[in-house]
């Protein structure tokens, strides 16, 4: 596994994406750490994913620790990491192909959940009350938050924003994402406009768009921990209970982009996805009574109507 983790690193792949694989193979090495891959057997690999889908512990080995069932999304990440795992072991010893079982088990089907996204209600009551601030760490905020709402930014591509990817005039930056893809995002003028009132404020040796105002920090870019903890100090302030973590601003990007009447092949440009699937099974996830409106709303019957006469009667 050591050198499945070199090669990790080798491509490049970033410190978290490294640990994610790393928390995700964790059991099945101290399982199975001695057996050779070629000796594997496919009913060793049955045998372990049944036990994963019964097991009565999350999070084994860490710290958070505790009793319960494993998610339907933790199932499948421990799926992808293993088939991550073994077609790299399957091109780095030259494997044949029935040498590798994952060949021979089906993927756990992504259940329906509901949207993961902030609600366009709490963004704008959190963006109310801290427009309500003149502070410069009000003004950050705000133009942080109107940033988010307008991109649909991943928390790297906001904190890592700097002056030289930022065109106000043509309303456009460019961010650096998730294994440094890079897209140019776009802003509606009150963003420009808040993003603009910040600079008037923002600290003089700062590269960073949005940049820490702490006294040991100041000017400094924020981290994911400080993007984080502003949208939980405004949102005990501003009373909002739902969720506002960054991804759930992204989440409520591409929702009601769609909804909005968004084509969901633009959709999946603006957002960076490599292709159009991954913005359907993570992003455009609605509720019953969206799919209603968006129903009413666009049902080609709707220019039917008095197409046929009824005349009221009941024979």
């Amino acid at each position: 596994m050591t050198e499945y983790i070199e090669a990790r690193k080798a491509d490049s792949l970033k410190p978290k994406t490294i640990e994610w694989y790393q928390g995700k193979l964790k059991p099945f090495v101290a399982l199975f750490g001695s057996v050779s891959v070629d000796s594997f057997r496919v009913s060793d690999m049955r045998k372990y994913i049944v036990d994963l889908r019964e097991s009565r512990l999350r999070y084994a080995g860490r710290p958070q620790a505790r009793a319960g069932e494993l998610s339907n999304e933790s199932l499948r990440g421990h799926d992808k990491a293993l088939r991550m795992f073994w077609s790299w072991a399957e091109l780095e010893y030259a494997l044949p192909k029935s040498a590798n079982p994952m060949h021979k088990i089906k993927s756990p089907k992504k259940l329906p959940a509901p949207p993961k996204s902030a609600t366009i209600e709490d963004v704008k009551t959190l963006i109310v009350t801290v427009a309500g601030s003149n502070s410069p760490t009000a003004r950050r905020d705000l133009a942080l938050m109107m940033y988010m709402a307008d991109t649909g930014s991943r928390a790297a591509g906001t904190i890592g924003l700097t002056d030289d990817r930022l065109d106000l005039t043509r309303r456009q930056a460019v961010v650096y994402e998730k294994n440094d893809r890079v897209r140019t995002v776009f802003l509606n003028e009150p963003t420009v406009q808040a993003i603009e009132r910040w600079l008037l404020v923002r600290p003089a040796t700062a590269t960073h768009v949005f940049c820490s105002l702490g006294t040991n920090t100041r000017g400094k870019p924020l981290t994911n921990s400080g993007l984080g903890g502003l949208l939980r100090r405004w949102g005990k302030v501003a009373g909002v209970t739902g969720r506002i973590n960054p991804h759930a601003w992204r989440h409520m990007y591409a929702r009601l982009f769609l909804l909005n009447g968004g084509q969901l092949a633009i959709l999946s440009k603006l957002m960076g996805h490599s292709t159009i699937q991954i913005t359907v099974e993570y992003y455009a996830i609605f509720t019953a009574a969206e799919h209603q409106e968006a129903h009413d709303k666009y049902s080609p019957a709707n220019q039917l109507k008095g197409v046929i006469n009824f005349g009221g009667g009941n024979d």
